[in-house]
């Protein structure tokens, strides 16, 4: 074990730890009445280096998530040398424009807490249509990505009979990425989300080529479901095969999942970024391979 390194966290902490040999200390939560939170470190020490990953899980409020992260790492900034955090899932990196006039930017804002403690930060699959992740961070930055991973999932599929699809131009890179090993065709859709009521529209030019394929949709997360389920409904009136679906992030606020279900979908992928029940490819190998060379230098 490398005592000089320790890491602080939860279920993929503790994985994580013995990936990179590691010390893994665990957090403990609490939530008071009025919902202010209160976050413990109970064997916390001095480091050289000290690694902090809380797990986020399904319908969990998202800034609970968030300053409980930015609380540890404070109490992780006092302890070690040096402090890498990692959030599997980036909070407000959407808003990364002043789409109406009024709006706050906030991503750049929540940008500045985050990094206020750290020497270096790692996400996965983060929003970056407008921004990219080093626009609004001034310290190191990583923007891994589970897609390759996730493409992999797929490779029992017939390449000829596959299409696989990006619901806008925002998922490109993704879809790029996801077709690294698997090779199959894919095409991104022209979508358009009214700013100000959310309403996704979706206009398909030449629906011939979606009949008789299975199609994967490739997106990096879904909250409501909004864009994924009127996709399925497209498509499926444009005679296609079968459906899957392929999401980096299975954030599923509600009753997304059982709406999913309710569709009869060949596949539904995710990685465990955020805990729910179509995990299938694992951060933990994406995030040691990264830490071990940043603990190298």
């Amino acid at each position: 074990m490398k005592k000089n390194v320790i890491i602080v966290g939860d279920k993929l902490a503790k994985r994580l730890s013995k990936k990179i040999d590691a010390e893994y200390l665990n957090v403990e939560y609490r939530k008071f009445f009025d919902g202010e939170l209160k976050v413990r470190i109970p064997k916390i020490r001095k480091a050289d280096y000290g690694i902090l990953m809380i797990d986020l899980v399904q319908d969990q409020n998202i800034n609970e998530y968030l300053l409980n992260f930015l609380f540890l790492s404070q109490k992780l900034r006092e302890s070690c040398k040096k402090v890498i955090g990692i959030m599997t899932y980036l909070p407000y990196k959407r808003q990364d424009k002043e789409f109406l006039k009024g709006e706050v930017i906030s991503s750049k804002v929540v940008a500045k807490f985050i990094e206020k403690n750290l020497d270096c930060f790692i996400t996965l699959d983060s929003h970056e249509h407008r921004l990219m992740i080093e626009d609004i961070f001034s310290i190191k930055v990583f923007n891994e990505s589970m897609f390759m991973d996730l493409g992999k999932e797929f490779m029992d599929f017939e390449k000829e009979k596959t299409l696989v699809i990006g619901p806008d131009s925002e998922a490109k890179a993704f879809v790029e990425k996801f077709c690294v090993f698997n090779k199959f065709d894919n095409i991104i859709l022209p979508k358009k989300r009214d700013t100000k009521t959310g309403e996704v529209v979706i206009n398909i030019k030449d629906k011939s080529i979606f009949v008789d394929k299975d199609v994967i949709i490739v997106d990096d997360v879904s909250a409501s479901g909004g864009t994924i389920l009127h996709l399925m409904d497209l498509l499926q009136s444009l005679k296609v095969k079968s459906v899957s679906v392929a999401l980096s992030h299975g954030l599923f606020i509600g009753d997304v999942e059982k709406d999913l279900k309710k569709r009869k979908l060949k596949r539904i992928v995710t990685s465990n970024t955020i805990d729910n029940e179509f995990m299938k490819a694992d951060c933990v190998e994406v995030l040691s391979e990264r830490l071990k060379t940043l603990l190298k230098k």
